[in-house]
């Protein structure tokens, strides 16, 4: 069998955190999106809007022992998974917080 060689080069899309938040595109599943404003990026998953992605981490102030959470819940979220957040959390109003049967979140 013949081999052959294929070379490319890839860009990511890229925007500042305000063209980020102001589109808010969803992006692809496994899709890369990088904030050229804070150097960090999302991964998507297909479904879920830019503004409610967790960053994935990769900027130049990313700790790999520290995870940062918001301290203020503003938008209404669906656990799809298990998870932790560390306190205190305030939920603004209106905002709901569903959790599953099968999920779990814990508040340390």
């Amino acid at each position: 069998m013949t081999q052959t060689t294929v070379r490319v080069q890839i860009q990511q899309r890229i925007s500042t955190d305000s063209e980020w938040s102001s589109a808010n595109p969803v992006l692809l599943l496994g899709e890369v999106g990088h904030n050229s404003t804070n150097k960090k990026y999302k991964l998507g998953d297909g479904s879920t809007q830019w503004n409610s992605l967790d960053y994935a981490g990769g900027g130049a102030d990313t700790a790999t022992w520290l995870t940062e959470n918001d301290a203020t819940v503003s938008t209404s979220y669906t656990l799809t998974k298990n998870g932790f957040s560390v306190g205190p959390i305030a939920v603004n109003s209106g905002i709901t917080i569903t959790i599953n049967a099968q999920q779990t979140l814990v508040l340390l």
